[in-house]
């Protein structure tokens, strides 16, 4: 992962008080769901 990315990560676990893995799990979830609506795709993706 990008550095950036990860001390972004870092910086809203320390101020809002959610886990790194939440949030990945949160980035995640949206691009599966983005991925699906661009593409049409009901179904879920699988992980």
């Amino acid at each position: 992962m990008n550095l950036d990315f990860i001390n972004a990560l870092k910086d809203i676990e320390k101020e809002k008080g959610i886990s790194s893995e939440v949030l990945l799990q949160a980035i995640e979830h949206a691009l599966h769901t983005a991925y699906r609506k661009k593409f049409r795709i009901r179904s879920e993706c699988s992980h």
